[in-house]
């Protein structure tokens, strides 16, 4: 609280602690950091709903400039331009559904609402598909992936559709944000899967907030695209399978990825 002058009857002119309230140090200087980090947040939030806002916005001007386009009875469109104005807004359309179901699936995985479906996976198998589906997208087809797998198969218990999701977001997340001919090298071993990119690299805070649900990097060219939420749902994607993920990165040395799964082992069959 503060005084009629707008002081604290804690502290001296000078700023510091009376003697009679340094008892209570450690609870004040608990409570200022915790007021730090709060409004930390809160900006952090406000920045993230503005940057949402917008993603959502844009398509939506799009989708309506072309619904206008195409009601309108003075202009005869063709049926190749009826079809080009449809393929927009059907690409726009599906942009903001999958912001609404990134959305929701964040808040599910933080509020352990989400049930896996637990399988044994042959684990070589699944990213192979995973990448595949990944380069189905035609702005990722000329995408570079590499493989490194182990002669004998690995398996793991895992839901292949949820971690699919995360297997996706990691190499979007890495070709979107890097310049083309960027190469992505996927590693399997034993207890860990590791996507290695040798892009521009990020700097430490980006690195250290990569996986936090409202930050969107300053560090790369692209940061504003995307809705901020891709990694933070991976990450909660792993750690709702029991496991751990880790990001090395350093600029111009390119990043990794590291995401160790309990049970990722060798096959018990042959």
């Amino acid at each position: 609280p503060r005084g009629r002058k707008g002081r604290s009857p804690s502290r001296t002119a000078k700023g510091k602690l009376r003697r009679s309230y340094r008892v209570f140090s450690n609870v004040i200087q608990s409570l200022q950091h915790l007021s730090q980090t709060l409004r930390q947040l809160e900006q952090t939030r406000e920045e993230w709903i503005a940057g949402v806002s917008h993603d959502l916005k844009t398509p939506l001007s799009s989708i309506k400039g072309y619904a206008h386009m195409l009601e309108a009875a003075q202009y005869s469109w063709s049926e190749e331009e009826v079809r080009e104005f449809s393929g927009i807004i059907l690409e726009k359309a599906g942009y903001m559904e999958a912001l609404i179901d990134d959305l929701s699936l964040t808040y599910r995985l933080k509020n352990n609402a989400l049930p896996l479906d637990l399988r044994e996976t042959d684990m070589a198998e699944f990213l192979r598909d995973a990448v595949r589906r990944f380069k189905e997208n035609p702005r990722f087809a000329e995408a570079e992936v590499e493989f490194h797998f182990p002669e004998e198969p690995l398996v793991c218990l895992l839901d292949a559709r949820w971690m699919s999701r995360a297997v996706e977001n990691f190499l979007v997340n890495a070709f979107i944000h890097n310049p083309p001919g960027t190469k992505m090298e996927v590693r399997l071993a034993e207890g860990a899967l590791e996507f290695r990119d040798n892009g521009r690299g990020m700097d430490r805070e980006t690195a250290s907030r990569l996986f936090e649900r409202y930050y969107r990097g300053s560090s790369t060219a692209e940061a504003a695209e995307g809705s901020g939420l891709g990694m933070a749902v991976a990450r909660q994607i792993v750690l709702a399978h029991g496991g751990e993920i880790t990001v090395e990165s350093e600029i111009g040395k390119g990043t990794a990825v590291v995401v160790k799964l309990p049970g990722l082992g060798r096959a018990l069959y042959k």
